[in-house]
């Protein structure tokens, strides 16, 4: 097996996260050579103008082909569509691997191609409501974490080789498995994801009747909505492939907004200081 530095990288997909790997990845060298693919000939160009690739591939396929190690930086929905023929055509040496931010339906697809190659889903959390490669940011993984979910049958090296690689791009691996994944991130990512949608649309529809609203708005609702800004399509990606966690999140959600109605409509107002500052001491303790 090749060194580390030696080895060819290959991202396929060059918008905020594919794009700051690569910025990484070449700015420190970190690898003999990155490759990149995208869809679009103009985030190409880009990418290769900002230096976040080396070189652009002359086909997908013959990038796969060229590759050591694999990055798939697409929208989930494309990352599924694109599995079968992606591990059809990449080397049995190759490392593969994603940095979607869901988990479950992805290994599944992966455990269901029974692929020669290996196979780790990624996830940086990392990024903001940017998107495509005019938002991606050198150092943007810095001191994040990046888990890793290895499929069933990936050799050891492969797992060693994906920490050295999310290491040497500043962040702190942390292996975890896909149902613990999507669990969790249906709290801390995904769950907000719908909540700051839900909000831009109760706000609006009150801006719709008075449009004074929008000359009112102040930090609190930029921070709550900012994700909504994020790319539609990653939005609905991310909520429909974790479905049922997310589902269950809501429901939680939902609760915890009933008892405050309730509190509200019973004007109990001892009560409600104690729940409300309960969350304060987790939120000053837990948001540091």
């Amino acid at each position: 097996m090749k060194q580390f530095r030696e080895m060819t990288v290959l991202i396929v997909g060059l918008g905020q996260i594919g794009g700051s790997i690569g910025l990484d990845l070449v700015g420190k060298r970190i690898v003999r050579q990155v490759i990149g693919f995208d869809k679009s000939r103009a985030t190409t160009q880009m990418a290769v103008e900002r230096g976040a690739i080396d070189v652009s591939a002359h086909s997908l396929n013959a990038g796969l082909q060229a590759a050591d190690i694999v990055i798939l930086a697409m929208p989930i929905d494309v990352i599924l569509r694109s599995l079968s023929s992606i591990l059809a055509t990449v080397q049995a040496h190759t490392l593969c691997l994603d940095v979607a931010s869901t988990k479950v339906a992805i290994l599944g697809e992966v455990q269901r191609l029974k692929p020669k190659a290996g196979y780790v889903s990624t996830h940086p959390i990392a990024g903001n409501e940017g998107c495509g490669i005019d938002s991606a940011e050198a150092g943007m993984l810095g001191g994040k974490v990046m888990t890793l979910t290895p499929a069933s049958h990936t050799p050891s090296r492969h797992i060693r080789l994906t920490k050295q690689l999310i290491s040497s791009l500043g962040a702190r691996p942390i292996m975890i498995g896909a149902k613990r994944h999507d669990h969790l991130l249906a709290h801390t990512s995904h769950l907000p994801y719908a909540i700051a949608t839900a909000l831009v649309q109760v706000t609006a529809e009150t801006g719709e009747s008075d449009k004074l609203l929008w000359r009112m708005v102040g930090g609190s609702l930029q921070s709550a909505t900012r994700v909504a800004k994020s790319p539609s399509d990653l939005t609905v990606n991310l909520l429909t492939t974790n479905r049922d966690e997310v589902v269950r999140s809501v429901d939680q959600l939902q609760a915890e907004l009933e008892r405050i109605k309730k509190l509200l409509k019973n004007d109990n107002q001892s009560a409600l200081r104690k729940y409300v500052e309960a969350a304060h001491l987790i939120a000053r303790k837990r948001n540091r």
